[in-house]
């Protein structure tokens, strides 16, 4: 039987609805007398432990029960003047999106679902291989908190024995001359209920744990990005080329990648120093900045 700590949900006004609607869905979470319940392996984070290993890196931290999505929760935060760096975590989110938009949902209490806000020192023309970076900062650490075999799918997404487990969506404010803010989205299957739900073949973090402690994996994950955001202000990809390639779940493979210039096909050989994908075509060698892999 999961523990059920003191980090009951801070529900506000719509708690009571919310709840209910996410009980006619099927899931597992109800309200007794004003106190929440949940089956076993269905723990709300705990905020309050969160906020606590957060302030010695000097992070705020904002925690919603439901948002439409984390990284419109933190736009809204910076708009009426927070100052980043800081965190926002939800438990569900009604509008979650990946790259090009797609839609991302997974059932509450389910995933990893948050977006970090952090200054950088450097212009938008300087963070090509912000993403791929941040995947192997991510893979990292799940590798080293026992998450067997784990790579990165260039440019953003993590996967684990070949299925999507996680990505990151990075977005970019103007900071003026002082560099710029970064957005960085991220969120992980944790329990099997989420990758049940996943649009795509997924895989979930627990897929062994019936009791997984997603307060403890975060606090895994969100240093392991704030040092990469570091380490890519002051020396940018490189550092990040040897261990991508080390984790790189395409090396080697045929793929058709979608680029702003139409379809590209190729064998791909790793990341270039700007962490570019590189593709070996039938005219040549081909560095793809941006684009979407689809075989």
């Amino acid at each position: 039987m999961c523990a059920q700590p003191e980090q009951a949900l801070a529900l506000g006004t719509e708690g009571e609805a919310l709840i209910a609607s996410w009980r006619a869905q099927g899931w597992p979470i109800w309200l007794e007398g004003g106190v929440l319940g949940f089956a076993p392996g269905w723990a709300p984070l705990s905020h309050r432990h969160l906020a606590a290993a957060l302030a010695p890196l000097g992070l705020g931290l904002f925690y919603r029960p439901a948002v439409d999505s984390t990284q419109e929760e933190a736009k809204r935060l910076l708009a009426a003047g927070e100052a980043a760096p800081f965190l926002v975590v939800a438990e569900w989110q009604s509008a979650g999106r990946g790259r090009w938009g797609r839609r991302w949902l997974s059932p509450p209490l389910s995933a990893l679902l948050a977006t970090l806000v952090a200054p950088i020192a450097r212009a938008p023309s300087a963070l090509a291989g912000l993403a791929p970076a941040l995947g192997v900062a991510l893979a990292e650490a799940l590798i080293a908190a026992g998450g067997g075999d784990i790579r990165v799918k260039w440019p953003n997404d993590l996967l684990k024995g070949g299925r999507k487990l996680g990505g990151v969506l990075v977005e970019v404010l103007p900071r003026g001359a002082q560099g710029v803010t970064l957005l960085v989205g991220f969120g992980l299957n944790v329990c099997p209920e989420a990758a049940q739900a996943a649009p795509v073949p997924a895989a979930c973090w627990a897929e062994d744990d019936p009791c997984p402690d997603r307060t403890a994996l975060l606090l895994r994950l969100v240093p392991a990005l704030c040092a990469a955001i570091a380490e890519f202000g002051r020396e940018g990809f490189l550092p990040f080329r040897v261990r991508f390639a080390g984790l790189d779940a395409l090396a080697g493979q045929s793929l058709s990648v979608h680029a702003a210039g139409g379809r590209i096909e190729g064998r791909a050989l790793g990341l270039s120093e700007e962490g570019a994908l590189l593709l070996a075509t039938a005219s040549g060698q081909v560095a793809v900045s941006t684009g979407e892999v689809q075989s």
